[in-house]
């Protein structure tokens, strides 16, 4: 089955950030905050990090690129809940599928590929992790914690 395109992918990011952003308990401004985010990181994802970056580098990027934007789009008051925002954005980076897959496999009894899985899928949630807390640390040394 032929992969989607580029345009498609960059579109179902952005709708599915605006969907989990709505499904978190956001509003319609901070869902549309959140489609401008998703877009703009799958954009990040596919042009820049994929081609260029490692894999660590592009996921703590990515939670930054999302962080910075999102909180941008709330000072700019296109947006009301920030926390909102941010989640639904970042839910693109998220390895779902490598989670649930490792827990699977270490069900089935194979511990080795269910660990190494595992592993993988909690190393990006670190790196997002990283990511988002950087650009908030960032934010509150450089404004003393006004910003937000």
């Amino acid at each position: 089955m032929p992969g989607k395109s580029k345009k498609m992918q960059i579109l179902a990011s952005g709708v599915g950030s605006a969907c989990f952003c709505y499904l978190f308990g956001g509003n319609g401004k901070d869902a549309a905050a959140a489609f401008f985010s998703g877009v703009v990181l799958y954009g990040y994802i596919i042009f820049l990090a994929g081609p260029h970056l490692s894999k660590l580098v592009a996921n703590i990027g990515g939670g930054a690129l999302v962080t910075a934007l999102c909180t941008l789009l709330y000072k700019l008051h296109l947006g009301e809940h920030l926390n909102f925002m941010i989640i639904g954005s970042i839910m693109p980076l998220i390895p779902g599928v490598a989670f649930t897959n490792a827990i699977r496999d270490i069900a089935d009894g194979d511990y080795i590929a269910g660990s190494v899985r595992m592993m993988d899928a909690l190393l990006v949630f670190f790196c997002i992790a990283m990511g988002v807390g950087l650009v908030f640390s960032l934010l509150h040394r450089f404004t003393g914690g006004a910003f937000l």
